[in-house]
């Protein structure tokens, strides 16, 4: 429908797997905020912010056959009231620096020299395999 009638759609959700088959472009936030930004393709093929990963990683249906439960990210949701300038998924992250505790909530940056398009606010992000 949307390029038939040459619209613009908006949809926000948790299914992945709905994102996609649906949409170009791809913002995934987590409290509030935008942590990955990029093509429906960057963002599958090569997700950089922990939280992408974590997302995809619950739709794999090679992770669903092999486990008994889907993966889950460790701790609590952050706290919105209380996150003191500082990146909403620290207390979550597996892959958390010293640099990630210390500095202020990360800017979206380019994921990598390839396209400015592929942005994450992340320290810290996944390499790129290869």
């Amino acid at each position: 429908m949307k390029e038939n009638a040459d619209l613009a759609m908006l949809l926000i959700t948790h299914d992945m797997g709905a994102v996609a088959q649906l949409a170009d472009q791809v913002a995934v936030i987590y409290a509030g905020r935008i942590a990955e930004v990029g093509s429906v393709q960057e963002i599958f093929q090569t997700p950089r912010h922990p939280y992408t990963a974590a997302l995809i990683a619950s739709m794999d249906p090679f992770v669903r056959a092999r486990e008994p439960r889907l993966p889950q990210i460790a701790g609590a949701p952050a706290d919105l009231s209380v996150l003191a300038g500082h990146c909403p998924f620290l207390a979550r992250c597996a892959d958390a620096t010293e640099t990630c505790v210390r500095e202020p909530e990360p800017d979206l940056a380019p994921a990598d020299a390839a396209t400015d398009a592929h942005r994450a606010a992340c320290y810290n992000p996944i390499p790129v395999p290869g």
